[in-house]
């Protein structure tokens, strides 16, 4: 059934002459009109009369046959006499639609009086409204209201007969990687229901993954769809013999976009997708480049060759969206085999991709990371006189900018995590000092308002995470929480209880619906535990999943308020939905 413009017709025949596009109840020869002719024509099929050119959409009270009762109705029609289908031909009727999205067309009914009596309900969660297309027809049409999903009921009376409606309107969905015995790791997609659970396409067939269970760098939403990228390995052939593909997944089907590709860093401006991309066999290929995709094969093309034949332009770090742009780092060797380090920019288009800034005399070894944060671009480079210093961009060259030298012995401060936070960044970088160690920093993107913020007296601080106006960051064992000022910054609950026993390390953390959500590792038992913070109840976390999973991997996208993760225990896939409310919900368990 479709999902979309639902339109129940009640049709109304005012006169002998009806629409073609309507017009096949009761028109038995086809030819768009109501007539004795029509009659014969039925009548003569009921005494098994040769015949030809009968319409069988014409079947009036949908017994499958051509008969009398079809002879009866276009004699009333012609007759001019009220005539309605009985009250059986308006059985209940039950229908399915997606959130958001008005039901599929049915017809309901026919009658051919202006005068006819008809009404129906409103339901308690959507809209019913009818409209009258021409002279002949009146339409009933359901609308859900916005972002509701359940049950809903409504009811259509004509002369004395009602029908009943239920409504099932389907909630959101989410794209998944799952796996079951007799598949590898597959697309599938949930509602967070078990019955809503399923596989959606066995794309590498058999026992074989197309996707991995980690996906929560690997996989990118956008509208609607969601793509991957993977290195496929046909069935027989070794992991060297495989290729990169990108995937379309829909919540009904899986598209290859494009094959023999290596893919990183998705992003996207006005609904297209980017990434950075380099064909296989690389030998052959234009260099790592940006590539842009509208979700089809045709579509899917590099944006510019940098520096065309050749295959030495490569996009060396992240690509990122900014000011209606794409920018992007990159590293090639000019016409005098020069090694250079860019930044670019662009709109999507070949002419307006080009070199925005070289970076060349004051970009460190490696490339240059590029960050949003706040209504700025960031990234590290050296200033005049070659020392680590963060660097500032509001897009364009003229407000790009050196804002604070971090480091002053001519090394790399190592900047990582820029992330913003109620107008504040914060990031992570070494100044040389001390032990060398990796400190907390924060700037108002001022020189004046750069500043180290707590120094990390043990280990580096690890991964910065904004969630619900706060700032938490991890120190091997233990999570931390930060205001920007050094009394303000401290750690909240260490993960370690026991000193002598296992080693309990931080290895991820998420926010989703301003909820933390911490991923642990731990080494003793070989296995992944996780946790949950709401910043408005309390600052110590909760354990959501503490059993030590071989496994364990967070959808990056939440289903509504829910965060969906799947666990392998070594036995059993387990698919779960968190949320505050109703606590930890196993979905779905599939054998191993």
């Amino acid at each position: 059934m479709k999902k979309s413009n639902f339109v129940v017709f009640v049709i109304v025949v005012c006169c002998f002459q009806l629409s073609t596009a309507f017009a096949s109840v009761g028109d038995v020869d086809g030819n768009g009109t109501i007539g004795l002719n029509d009659a014969i024509l039925a009548i003569q099929v009921c005494v098994d009369n040769p015949v030809t050119g009968v319409n069988t959409n014409a079947d009036v009270n949908k017994d499958g046959k051509i008969g009398v009762e079809e002879a009866l109705y276009v004699l009333n029609v012609v007759a001019g006499r009220h005539f309605f289908i009985d009250c059986s031909y308006l059985a209940d009727v039950d229908i399915t639609t997606d959130m958001n999205t008005a039901t599929d067309s049915e017809i309901v009914a026919a009658w051919y009086q202006d005068s006819t009596v008809y009404s129906y309900t409103q339901p308690s969660n959507g809209v019913s409204k009818d409209f009258i297309i021409g002279h002949e027809f009146i339409a009933l049409m359901y609308t859900p209201n916005n972002n509701f999903h359940g049950s809903d009921s409504f009811t259509f009376t004509v002369d004395g007969c009602t029908k009943n409606f239920t409504v099932q309107v389907n909630g959101p969905t989410i794209v998944i990687p799952f796996a079951d015995q007799d598949h590898g790791v597959e697309p599938w997609v949930t509602d967070g229901t078990e019955a809503g659970t399923h596989m959606i396409s066995d794309v590498n067939a058999g026992t074989g993954s197309s996707m991995d269970l980690q996906v929560e760098d690997e996989i990118y939403k956008l509208n609607n769809s969601y793509y991957f990228n993977f290195w496929y390995v046909p069935p027989g052939l070794n992991r060297w013999e495989g290729y990169g593909m990108l995937y379309k997944i829909t919540k009904d089907n899986v598209y290859s976009v494009k094959d023999h590709i290596n893919i990183a860093d998705f992003t996207s401006l006005n609904n297209i997708l980017y990434f950075s991309g380099q064909t296989d066999p690389f030998v052959e290929s234009d260099g790592r480049l940006l590539w842009k995709s509208d979700g089809t094969t045709s579509g899917t093309n590099p944006v510019k060759d940098m520096v065309p034949g050749t295959n030495s332009d490569q996009i060396d770090m992240d690509i990122v969206s900014f000011e209606g742009c794409i920018f992007y780092s990159a590293v090639y060797y000019d016409e005098n085999q020069n090694e250079k380090h860019t930044i670019w920019k662009s709109d999507g288009t070949q002419s307006g991709t080009n070199e925005f800034l070289d970076v060349t005399d004051f970009s460190f070894w490696g490339g240059v990371s590029l960050a949003v944060a706040g209504n700025f671009l960031f990234f590290e480079g050296k200033d005049q006189n070659h020392d680590g210093s963060l660097w500032i961009s509001d897009g364009t060259t003229a407000g790009t900018r050196s804002l604070k030298t971090i480091r002053t012995d001519g090394n790399s401060a190592d900047i990582r995590y820029i992330t913003g936070v109620n107008g504040t960044v914060f990031f992570t970088a070494t100044d040389g000092t001390g032990n060398n160690n990796h400190d907390l920093w924060k700037t108002d993107g001022t020189t004046a308002g750069t500043v180290k913020v707590k120094v990390s007296a043990y280990s580096s601080i690890g991964s910065l995470t904004a969630c619900g106006n706060r700032l938490y960051f991890s120190i091997n064992h233990s999570l931390n929480i930060s205001d920007g000022t050094e009394a303000g910054t401290h750690e909240l609950t260490e993960f370690n209880t026991d000193v002598m026993g296992s080693d309990i390390y931080i290895e991820q953390m998420f926010c989703i619906n301003n909820i933390l959500y911490i991923k642990t590792y731990n080494e003793t038992s070989d296995g992944y535990s996780l946790y949950s913070l709401n910043p408005t109840v309390s600052n110590v976390p909760i354990t959501i999943n503490g059993t030590a999973n071989a496994d364990l991997s967070i959808i990056p996208y939440p289903l509504e308020d829910s965060l969906i993760y799947s666990t392998d225990d070594g036995n059993n896939y387990k698919l779960w939905k968190y949320n505050p409310t109703e606590g930890n919900v196993l979905v779905k368990s599939n054998v191993k």
